[in-house]
């Protein structure tokens, strides 16, 4: 992660600082780093026990001392307005003025998987076993309670135009603006679209990567073999 006081990098048990030109300035043994951001001079980590929160010229100096703003396994954080949304084992949280936490009660003893903001107004909550949800302005406005292919195995989504791509363990998924399916990716002539474990908007292309590599396409370019509707029952 970049910052303006220098780059800080993470693994599952290490936290690294690094100068403008890559140089190593630190480096400690940290538990379990799931994610990091920051905000306002202040550097939040997502870990296998809690959700942590330092100084980033401290971290950058190697004399980080984390304080615990969420006891609870994190898997995720994003910047939302002004806030901080906390995906937790037991739930989602808002992370308030830098001082208040409290749960946003639609997602109360869900695991939360993933946390993936679209835009300003706009983020899904990705859960394990229990689907996926898209919020705006803080409202639930879709959840996949009711799909056969994302109640269970989502993992990643974007937005094309006003469509949604959406990635799970067999395959993509486009949707609609208004959450309707309109294709089903299962396979493609030299695309593999299984197993896919992230999905990124890169200019006029869709960056696809899976555990074999990663590939760039267009949705005119995903010339896939859809399944027929009885492939899940």
């Amino acid at each position: 992660m970049n910052t303006n006081k220098g780059i800080i990098c993470v693994s599952d048990n290490e936290i690294a600082s690094l100068d403008n030109d890559f140089n190593l300035k630190f480096k400690v043994q940290f538990e379990s780093v799931k994610h990091i951001l920051e905000k306002d001079d202040n550097v939040y980590l997502s870990t296998a026990t809690n959700f942590f929160k330092s100084k980033t010229e401290d971290v950058i100096s190697g004399k980080s001392r984390f304080e615990s703003i969420i006891n609870q396994r994190t898997l995720s954080s994003i910047k939302f307005k002004k806030n901080i949304i906390v995906g937790t084992k037991n739930g989602v949280y808002l992370y308030k003025d830098g001082n208040t936490v409290s749960p946003v009660q639609e997602f109360n003893n869900l695991f939360i998987s993933k946390l993936k903001q679209i835009d300003d107004q706009e983020f899904w909550v990705f859960t394990n076993g229990r689907g996926i949800y898209c919020l705006r302005d803080m409202k639930i406005v879709y959840n996949s309670l009711d799909s056969t292919y994302l109640l269970n195995n989502s993992i990643d989504i974007i937005k094309v135009n006003n469509d949604y791509l959406v990635s799970f363990d067999k395959g993509i998924l486009l949707l609609d603006q208004h959450f309707k399916i309109k294709e089903r990716y299962f396979e493609s002539d030299g695309i593999s679209v299984t197993g896919v474990v992230a999905l990124f908007n890169l200019m006029d292309k869709i960056l696809v990567v899976n555990k074999y590599g990663f590939q760039t396409v267009t949705l005119s370019s995903l010339n896939l073999t859809r399944s027929s509707p009885s492939f899940y029952c």
